[in-house]
């Protein structure tokens, strides 16, 4: 897959997961090879981004966690990563992971303040 054939079905994902079918979008997402995804920063945020929207809570944390360990200063991943664990149960890792996100980034405080994912921690 060449990188602009990479950077259109990136853009359809989004697409659909804008349209809210989260169903297609990973069915695309899980179309691109392995070996891609799971080196490409982007990539990882995206199905990130669909897990995230399916409310698959284990597999949003499990690869958020991946997300983080290999890009430690990704904000948008300990983001997420707030979001699935809060939702997996895991509140005060959960709290950690916002807490570390709004460090990296300070905007996404007022985004957490009113994401519905995150009510409980207020």
């Amino acid at each position: 897959m060449t990188a602009p054939q990479l950077l259109r079905r990136l853009d359809a994902i989004e697409g659909f997961l804008e349209l809210g079918d989260a169903k297609e979008a990973l069915r695309l997402l899980l179309e691109i090879p392995e070996w891609v995804r799971l080196k490409d920063c982007q990539l990882l945020q995206t199905h990130l981004k669909v897990l995230l929207t399916q409310k698959d809570w284990a597999a949003a944390s499990e690869l958020a966690r991946c997300l983080v360990g290999a890009f430690p200063s990704n904000a948008e991943a300990w983001y997420g990563l707030a979001v699935a664990d809060l939702n997996a149960g895991a509140v005060e890792t959960a709290k950690e992971a916002l807490r570390k996100a709004c460090e990296l980034n300070s905007d996404l405080k007022l985004r957490a303040l009113s994401d519905h994912n995150l009510t409980a921690l207020w």
